[in-house]
């Protein structure tokens, strides 16, 4: 087949742009360096921060809430305790014998859960509202007992019942709040 008698579909040769002699005035010679931007570095606005802070408090004390409301076993336990009602959950050994809910593993999880919540709205109104460094200073001990609490729970269920992974979870955001309390209270000294 002909190649030559197809019509031509573009004008590559009219599309080209002219070529540029190589002294262009428009780039910068060789020995000369870029020029640096005017603009300054990114950085991110104050109201911006605070909105996010305000987001971060927020979340922490809606998911504290959360765990606490997922925490029942304990906080009727706790109700028992204080009213003298009646503890409706039974537990049972090996051998069937009944315990008491405070000698089962169950116990402590469910006790680490219920003390990582606290912290967790706790950190979130001293995000929020407290900024005071004594708050953040009460805030960051309570981090560093639901994170010492969680994970003796960790290691006193694993060969009882396997791992237990609310804990785990409460042990990793643990320490995430407690690096960024670190960080706010060595910012407060300044």
């Amino acid at each position: 087949m002909d190649m030559s008698k197809l019509p031509r579909l573009s004008n590559t040769a009219e599309n080209v742009p002219p070529s540029q002699p190589e002294n262009s005035s428009t780039l910068p010679p060789h020995d000369q360096p870029i020029p640096a931007r005017s603009e300054p570095p990114y950085s991110e606005p104050a109201m911006t921060q605070g909105m996010l802070m305000g987001a971060e408090a927020w979340l922490s004390i809606v998911i504290g809430i959360i765990l606490l409301l997922l925490t029942s076993r304990f906080l009727q336990f706790l109700a028992g305790k204080i009213t003298h009602a009646e503890f409706s959950w039974e537990f049972n050994d090996a051998a069937g014998n009944p315990l008491a809910y405070s000698q089962t593993v169950f116990f402590w999880n469910d006790l680490g859960l219920v003390i990582f919540a606290l912290c967790l709205i706790f950190e979130g109104l001293v995000l929020g509202f407290l900024r005071h460094p004594f708050w953040l200073k009460l805030g960051f001990a309570l981090t560093l007992a639901a994170i010492a609490l969680n994970l003796f729970t960790v290691a006193k269920s694993l060969p009882v019942v396997g791992f237990q992974f609310m804990p785990a979870l409460a042990i990793a955001f643990g320490v995430y709040i407690g690096m960024h309390e670190w960080a706010l209270l060595k910012a407060a000294r300044r």
